[in-house]
């Protein structure tokens, strides 16, 4: 993490992936109103999507940057009383209209990238959060609000978030700082690449730490990073990998990742691990360590989970290894990704017995 990421997390609400996760369907479940800030590409409005999903709520997606604040009053109308009076009225259009149809569905606006909105567009929603209104037309009881932005250090257009209208999100205003576990856990449930996802926890910074640039081109990050195996899994020729990649990640860090790439081909067979637990092959070198580590937590079951402890008892003794990475760091690794991968094995006397002897590591 970068010394700026570290002033941030010290002097900012801020929750990682799983935390906000849990946070905002415990928002979307009591009405709360919230506001998720943080740099691009970290999740914030899939976050959303999944959190509407798992209560099975629907939900809309409106980008007040291209709204102007008329849109928050409605379109002008005239029409006849029953008497031929004739009468104006402005009335909800777009997405607007769903929020004042009555229904006993759960609706959820979320408003992404509020921060690009100018001020007046953010005064015009202010109707939305407090007075629960349109024009004066009400909000249905079922519609609740999310917001998201990035901060203004991000060279992403926005100009912050005025003063009133910030103290209507009574869910608050928390700041989305990822971490290197949740991302691990998130790409094992999407099935990226074994590999990638044993260079993120060789270079966790790839997670954790971005800059902006004012030049042409991509930097790592959960979203770039996902890019980059969802090539992998759609077959991309690895010839056209270099170039590729280069436009998700930029260059350093493409090579950075394809160089670990080629040590990770070097691993042993995990199942000749898992055959011969007592005397299969322990690598020194670190990033074949990590892939070793994520290879085998793929394939960990129920079955087999005996053998793979009995292996890294062999390399574990709470010590380092010559580069000076804890032998620790390597299992405690491991086990994440397997229970991601399988909850199951969380329950056979093999875990609890690993974890009983080695309390004074993971407790």
């Amino acid at each position: 993490m970068s010394k700026r990421e570290k002033e941030i997390r010290s002097n900012l609400p801020t929750m990682n992936q799983d935390q906000l996760g849990a946070y905002v369907r415990w928002c979307l479940q009591n009405m709360k109103n919230l506001l998720v800030v943080g740099r691009p590409g970290i999740g914030k409005t899939d976050m959303f999507k999944q959190a509407c999903r798992d209560l099975k709520y629907k939900f809309l997606i409106a980008h007040p940057a291209v709204h102007n604040p008329t849109h928050y009053a409605g379109l002008g109308w005239v029409f006849q009383t029953d008497d031929g009076t004739p009468r104006a009225e402005f009335i909800p259009y777009g997405f607007l209209r769903e929020l004042v149809t009555t229904t006993n569905e759960r609706l959820v606006l979320v408003l992404d990238d509020l921060g690009q909105a100018v001020n007046a567009v953010q005064s015009a929603a202010m109707q939305l959060f407090l007075e629960r209104a349109i024009n004066t037309i009400p909000i249905s009881d079922t519609v609740s609000f999310l917001a998201a932005t990035n901060r203004r250090e991000d060279r992403a257009a926005v100009g912050g978030i005025i003063e009133p209208l910030k103290s209507r999100f009574d869910g608050g205003i928390i700041h989305l700082q990822p971490e290197l576990d949740p991302w691990c856990k998130w790409a094992m449930a999407h099935r990226m690449p074994v590999w990638l996802i044993a260079y993120a926890r060789f270079k966790p910074e790839v997670i954790t730490d971005w800059e902006a640039s004012a030049d042409l081109v991509n930097s790592a990050c959960p979203r770039t990073l996902a890019f980059v195996g969802e090539a992998v899994n759609d077959k991309l020729p690895e010839d056209m990998w270099q170039s590729a990649f280069s436009g998700m990640i930029g260059v350093g860090r493409t090579a950075e990742m394809l160089a670990f790439y080629r040590y990770a081909k070097q691993i042993p067979n995990p199942d000749e691990i898992i055959l011969h637990p007592n005397d299969a092959e322990i690598p020194s070198q670190p990033e074949i360590q990590y892939a070793l580590t994520t290879a085998l937590a793929v394939r960990s079951t129920e079955r087999n989970f005996d053998a793979v402890i009995k292996y890294f008892d062999r390399w574990f003794d709470g010590g380092s290894f010559a580069d000076g990475i804890p032998k620790s760091e390597f299992v405690l690794a491991y086990f994440k990704d397997a229970i991601v991968r399988n909850p199951a094995l969380k329950q056979t006397n093999a875990y609890v017995q690993w974890f009983v002897k080695h309390s004074d590591v993971y407790i």
